[in-house]
Protein backbone atom coordinates (compact mmCIF):
# COMPACT_ATOMS: atom_id res chain seq x y z
CA UNK A 1 0.00 0.00 0.00
CA UNK A 2 0.97 3.39 -0.66
CA UNK A 3 2.04 4.84 3.04
CA UNK A 4 2.17 8.76 2.98
CA UNK A 5 -1.47 9.89 1.23
CA UNK A 6 -0.58 13.93 1.88
CA UNK A 7 1.25 15.50 -0.20
CA UNK A 8 2.90 17.22 2.41
CA UNK A 9 2.83 17.42 6.63
CA UNK A 10 4.72 15.59 9.42
CA UNK A 11 4.34 12.24 11.77
CA UNK A 12 6.92 10.75 14.27
CA UNK A 13 6.08 7.18 12.47
CA UNK A 14 5.00 5.98 9.26
CA UNK A 15 2.11 3.62 9.78
CA UNK A 16 1.24 1.89 6.34
CA UNK A 17 -2.88 2.74 6.21
CA UNK A 18 -3.88 -1.08 5.05
CA UNK A 19 -2.62 -3.22 7.76
CA UNK A 20 -1.30 -0.50 10.34
CA UNK A 21 2.18 -1.96 10.31
CA UNK A 22 4.49 1.31 11.57
CA UNK A 23 8.07 2.24 10.63
CA UNK A 24 10.47 4.60 11.91
CA UNK A 25 11.61 7.47 10.01
CA UNK A 26 14.56 5.72 8.83
CA UNK A 27 12.38 3.24 7.38
CA UNK A 28 12.75 0.44 10.42
CA UNK A 29 9.70 -1.68 10.91
CA UNK A 30 8.69 -1.56 14.42
CA UNK A 31 4.94 -2.88 14.85
CA UNK A 32 3.67 -5.76 13.19
CA UNK A 33 0.97 -6.95 14.21
CA UNK A 34 -0.20 -10.54 14.77
CA UNK A 35 2.43 -12.38 12.45
CA UNK A 36 3.77 -15.44 12.84
CA UNK A 37 6.59 -16.57 15.39
CA UNK A 38 9.00 -16.53 12.90
CA UNK A 39 8.60 -13.21 11.53
CA UNK A 40 11.76 -11.26 11.41
CA UNK A 41 10.91 -7.36 11.40
CA UNK A 42 14.17 -6.40 10.45
CA UNK A 43 13.62 -8.25 6.88
CA UNK A 44 10.59 -5.81 6.09
CA UNK A 45 11.98 -2.47 6.26
CA UNK A 46 11.39 0.18 3.83
CA UNK A 47 13.57 0.39 0.86
CA UNK A 48 15.99 2.94 0.97
CA UNK A 49 17.18 5.41 -1.18
CA UNK A 50 20.11 7.63 -1.95
CA UNK A 51 19.86 11.26 -0.94
CA UNK A 52 21.62 14.19 -1.68
CA UNK A 53 21.27 17.63 -0.30
CA UNK A 54 22.96 20.77 -2.40
CA UNK A 55 21.45 24.12 -0.95
CA UNK A 56 18.32 22.61 0.73
CA UNK A 57 17.62 21.04 -2.73
CA UNK A 58 17.10 17.49 -2.09
CA UNK A 59 18.03 14.76 -5.10
CA UNK A 60 17.02 11.58 -4.83
CA UNK A 61 18.27 8.54 -6.44
CA UNK A 62 16.52 5.28 -6.61
CA UNK A 63 19.34 3.17 -8.42
CA UNK A 64 21.41 1.08 -6.13
CA UNK A 65 24.08 1.89 -7.99
CA UNK A 66 24.17 5.96 -8.43
CA UNK A 67 26.66 8.29 -9.88
CA UNK A 68 28.70 10.18 -7.46
CA UNK A 69 27.11 13.51 -6.51
CA UNK A 70 30.76 14.92 -5.94
CA UNK A 71 30.91 16.55 -9.84
CA UNK A 72 27.48 18.03 -9.33
CA UNK A 73 28.97 19.81 -5.79
CA UNK A 74 32.11 20.71 -7.24
CA UNK A 75 30.80 22.07 -11.12
CA UNK A 76 27.22 23.49 -10.00
CA UNK A 77 27.52 24.51 -5.82
CA UNK A 78 30.21 27.48 -5.84
CA UNK A 79 27.61 29.08 -8.39
CA UNK A 80 24.95 27.81 -6.91
CA UNK A 81 25.69 29.29 -3.33
CA UNK A 82 25.29 33.19 -4.04
CA UNK A 83 21.74 32.46 -5.54
CA UNK A 84 20.86 31.85 -1.60
CA UNK A 85 18.63 28.71 -1.62
CA UNK A 86 19.18 28.22 1.90
CA UNK A 87 17.34 31.49 2.85
CA UNK A 88 14.28 31.07 0.64
CA UNK A 89 10.33 30.50 1.30
CA UNK A 90 7.98 28.62 -1.11
CA UNK A 91 5.99 31.74 -2.41
CA UNK A 92 3.47 29.56 -5.02
CA UNK A 93 3.98 25.74 -6.16
CA UNK A 94 1.27 24.69 -8.94
CA UNK A 95 1.18 21.12 -10.83
CA UNK A 96 0.64 20.12 -14.31
CA UNK A 97 -0.45 16.84 -16.17
CA UNK A 98 1.62 17.22 -19.40
CA UNK A 99 -0.42 14.90 -22.10
CA UNK A 100 3.56 14.12 -23.61
CA UNK A 101 6.21 11.72 -22.64
CA UNK A 102 8.66 13.30 -20.44
CA UNK A 103 11.63 12.82 -23.37
CA UNK A 104 9.90 14.93 -25.67
CA UNK A 105 9.72 17.63 -22.55
CA UNK A 106 13.78 17.44 -22.05
CA UNK A 107 14.14 17.62 -25.61
CA UNK A 108 12.16 21.23 -26.00
CA UNK A 109 14.02 22.37 -22.60
CA UNK A 110 17.18 21.52 -24.31
CA UNK A 111 17.07 23.64 -27.65
CA UNK A 112 15.17 27.27 -28.65
CA UNK A 113 14.74 26.13 -31.85
CA UNK A 114 11.29 26.75 -31.51
CA UNK A 115 11.42 30.00 -28.53
CA UNK A 116 11.09 33.11 -31.40
CA UNK A 117 7.71 31.93 -32.01
CA UNK A 118 6.62 29.53 -29.56
CA UNK A 119 7.87 31.93 -26.74
CA UNK A 120 7.89 35.85 -27.30
CA UNK A 121 8.18 36.79 -23.64
CA UNK A 122 11.05 34.46 -22.65
CA UNK A 123 13.31 35.91 -26.39
CA UNK A 124 11.96 39.51 -25.15
CA UNK A 125 13.95 39.23 -22.22
CA UNK A 126 16.99 36.54 -22.43
CA UNK A 127 19.59 37.63 -24.21
CA UNK A 128 22.14 34.94 -23.65
CA UNK A 129 20.29 32.30 -25.32
CA UNK A 130 20.66 33.66 -29.50
CA UNK A 131 23.68 35.83 -28.02
CA UNK A 132 22.23 38.76 -30.60
CA UNK A 133 24.50 41.58 -29.52
CA UNK A 134 27.67 39.83 -28.71
CA UNK A 135 29.32 42.92 -26.85
CA UNK A 136 26.07 43.20 -23.92
CA UNK A 137 26.91 39.28 -23.37
CA UNK A 138 30.51 40.27 -22.99
CA UNK A 139 30.10 43.38 -21.15
CA UNK A 140 27.72 41.78 -18.75
CA UNK A 141 30.12 38.71 -17.92
CA UNK A 142 33.01 41.64 -17.06
CA UNK A 143 30.70 43.04 -14.69
CA UNK A 144 29.44 40.13 -13.07
CA UNK A 145 33.03 39.28 -12.92
CA UNK A 146 34.23 42.37 -11.24
CA UNK A 147 31.37 41.29 -8.91
CA UNK A 148 32.39 38.32 -7.55
CA UNK A 149 30.52 36.12 -9.86
CA UNK A 150 33.21 35.07 -12.36
CA UNK A 151 31.87 31.35 -12.71
CA UNK A 152 32.77 29.70 -16.08
CA UNK A 153 29.54 27.78 -17.81
CA UNK A 154 29.39 23.70 -16.89
CA UNK A 155 28.48 22.27 -20.46
CA UNK A 156 26.84 18.89 -21.11
CA UNK A 157 28.86 16.33 -22.47
CA UNK A 158 27.25 12.62 -23.58
CA UNK A 159 28.39 11.01 -20.60
CA UNK A 160 27.32 14.14 -17.99
CA UNK A 161 24.23 14.81 -16.33
CA UNK A 162 24.12 17.77 -15.11
CA UNK A 163 24.60 22.11 -16.47
CA UNK A 164 24.87 25.30 -15.30
CA UNK A 165 25.19 28.29 -16.63
CA UNK A 166 24.52 32.09 -16.10
CA UNK A 167 22.59 34.17 -19.21
CA UNK A 168 22.52 37.95 -19.67
CA UNK A 169 19.21 39.34 -19.97
CA UNK A 170 18.66 42.20 -23.21
CA UNK A 171 18.71 45.77 -21.72
CA UNK A 172 16.24 47.09 -19.87
CA UNK A 173 15.09 43.42 -17.92
CA UNK A 174 16.84 42.95 -14.70
CA UNK A 175 14.69 39.79 -13.94
CA UNK A 176 12.49 37.24 -15.55
CA UNK A 177 9.04 39.00 -15.47
CA UNK A 178 6.76 40.40 -17.93
CA UNK A 179 7.87 43.80 -17.81
CA UNK A 180 11.27 43.07 -17.08
CA UNK A 181 11.35 45.23 -13.36
CA UNK A 182 11.91 43.30 -10.21
CA UNK A 183 9.17 41.56 -8.47
CA UNK A 184 10.51 40.79 -5.05
CA UNK A 185 13.56 41.87 -2.83
CA UNK A 186 17.19 40.73 -3.93
CA UNK A 187 17.86 37.43 -2.73
CA UNK A 188 20.59 35.78 -1.28
CA UNK A 189 24.59 37.50 -1.59
CA UNK A 190 23.15 39.71 -4.71
CA UNK A 191 24.01 43.51 -3.89
CA UNK A 192 21.72 44.52 -7.40
CA UNK A 193 19.23 43.45 -9.54
CA UNK A 194 20.76 43.14 -12.53
CA UNK A 195 22.27 39.33 -12.72
CA UNK A 196 21.08 37.68 -15.73
CA UNK A 197 19.11 34.57 -15.07
CA UNK A 198 21.25 31.49 -13.60
CA UNK A 199 20.13 27.94 -15.03
CA UNK A 200 20.78 24.55 -13.61
CA UNK A 201 19.84 21.08 -15.31
CA UNK A 202 20.50 17.58 -13.75
CA UNK A 203 19.53 14.38 -15.79
CA UNK A 204 16.72 13.20 -15.96
CA UNK A 205 14.38 15.60 -14.59
CA UNK A 206 15.60 18.47 -12.57
CA UNK A 207 15.34 22.13 -13.91
CA UNK A 208 16.76 25.54 -11.91
CA UNK A 209 16.23 28.87 -13.16
CA UNK A 210 16.66 32.09 -11.00
CA UNK A 211 16.99 35.77 -11.13
CA UNK A 212 18.19 38.26 -8.35
CA UNK A 213 14.55 38.36 -6.73
CA UNK A 214 13.18 34.88 -7.11
CA UNK A 215 13.83 31.47 -8.10
CA UNK A 216 12.48 28.63 -9.99
CA UNK A 217 12.33 25.04 -9.73
CA UNK A 218 10.75 22.09 -11.92
CA UNK A 219 10.28 18.62 -11.67
CA UNK A 220 9.40 16.13 -14.32
CA UNK A 221 7.94 13.02 -12.72
CA UNK A 222 6.97 10.25 -15.62
CA UNK A 223 3.45 9.21 -15.22
CA UNK A 224 3.01 7.14 -18.78
CA UNK A 225 4.69 6.86 -22.05
CA UNK A 226 2.55 9.19 -22.82
CA UNK A 227 1.89 11.68 -19.64
CA UNK A 228 4.26 13.35 -17.34
CA UNK A 229 3.72 15.30 -14.31
CA UNK A 230 5.28 18.55 -13.60
CA UNK A 231 5.68 20.50 -10.83
CA UNK A 232 6.57 23.89 -10.94
CA UNK A 233 7.66 26.08 -7.74
CA UNK A 234 8.78 29.49 -7.13
CA UNK A 235 10.70 31.18 -4.55
CA UNK A 236 11.59 34.46 -2.55
CA UNK A 237 13.62 35.61 0.01
CA UNK A 238 12.40 34.50 3.19
CA UNK A 239 12.12 37.46 4.70
CA UNK A 240 9.63 38.77 1.86
CA UNK A 241 6.16 39.39 2.80
CA UNK A 242 3.40 38.81 0.22
CA UNK A 243 1.42 41.69 -0.48
CA UNK A 244 4.32 44.10 1.03
CA UNK A 245 7.11 43.24 -0.83
CA UNK A 246 5.86 40.74 -4.07
CA UNK A 247 2.52 39.78 -5.16
CA UNK A 248 2.43 35.87 -6.21
CA UNK A 249 0.77 36.96 -9.74
CA UNK A 250 3.79 38.92 -10.40
CA UNK A 251 6.33 36.42 -9.39
CA UNK A 252 4.95 33.39 -11.11
CA UNK A 253 3.76 35.31 -14.58
CA UNK A 254 6.90 35.17 -16.97
CA UNK A 255 7.51 31.46 -16.15
CA UNK A 256 3.88 30.93 -15.68
CA UNK A 257 3.06 31.68 -19.11
CA UNK A 258 6.45 30.35 -20.27
CA UNK A 259 6.04 27.00 -18.76
CA UNK A 260 1.86 26.64 -20.27
CA UNK A 261 3.13 27.60 -23.91
CA UNK A 262 5.95 24.61 -24.10
CA UNK A 263 3.32 21.83 -22.75
CA UNK A 264 0.93 22.89 -25.13
CA UNK A 265 3.95 22.87 -27.32
CA UNK A 266 4.77 19.00 -25.91
CA UNK A 267 1.45 18.03 -26.23
CA UNK A 268 0.90 18.72 -29.93
CA UNK A 269 4.22 17.08 -30.48
CA UNK A 270 3.33 14.20 -28.22
CA UNK A 271 0.09 13.98 -31.04
CA UNK A 272 2.19 13.87 -33.98
CA UNK A 273 4.20 10.94 -32.84
CA UNK A 274 1.26 8.84 -31.79
CA UNK A 275 0.04 9.07 -35.43
CA UNK A 276 0.54 6.46 -37.86
CA UNK A 277 2.04 8.15 -39.94
CA UNK A 278 4.89 9.82 -37.56
CA UNK A 279 8.21 9.54 -39.00
CA UNK A 280 11.55 11.59 -36.99
CA UNK A 281 13.42 14.46 -39.18
CA UNK A 282 16.71 15.35 -38.46
CA UNK A 283 17.87 17.79 -36.01
CA UNK A 284 18.86 21.48 -36.90
CA UNK A 285 21.67 23.45 -35.89
CA UNK A 286 19.89 24.92 -33.28
CA UNK A 287 19.25 21.14 -31.46
CA UNK A 288 22.89 19.91 -30.80
CA UNK A 289 21.84 19.97 -26.97
CA UNK A 290 18.87 16.95 -27.92
CA UNK A 291 21.55 14.76 -29.64
CA UNK A 292 23.50 15.33 -26.17
CA UNK A 293 20.80 14.14 -23.80
CA UNK A 294 20.27 11.02 -26.37
CA UNK A 295 23.68 9.86 -25.97
CA UNK A 296 23.54 10.13 -22.36
CA UNK A 297 20.24 8.66 -21.89
CA UNK A 298 21.07 5.41 -24.68
CA UNK A 299 24.51 5.26 -22.84
CA UNK A 300 23.01 4.94 -19.49
CA UNK A 301 20.38 2.59 -20.44
CA UNK A 302 22.83 0.54 -22.20
CA UNK A 303 25.50 0.41 -18.75
CA UNK A 304 23.28 0.80 -16.34
CA UNK A 305 25.61 -0.04 -13.52
CA UNK A 306 28.00 2.04 -15.01
CA UNK A 307 26.80 5.57 -14.47
CA UNK A 308 29.29 8.12 -14.33
CA UNK A 309 29.22 11.96 -13.67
Amino acid sequence: SKICLEKSGNQKTLVCPYHQWAFTLDGELMNSRQMMDDFVKSEYSLRKVHVEVMEDLIFINLSENPPSFDCMLKDVLPQLKPVGMTRVKVAYTKTYDVAANWKLIIENFRECYHCNVGHPEYIRAVEGIHKNDPDHVSAMAERWKSLGFDAPPVQFTSESWHHCQRYPFHQGFVTESLDGQPVAPLMGDYTEADMGTFCVVAYPNFWFESSSDHAITMQHTPVSPTLTRLTMTWFVDENAVEGKDYTVENVIAFWKITGEQDWVLCSNNQAGVNSVAYRPGPYGKAEVEIKKFQDWYLNNMENAQEVTC
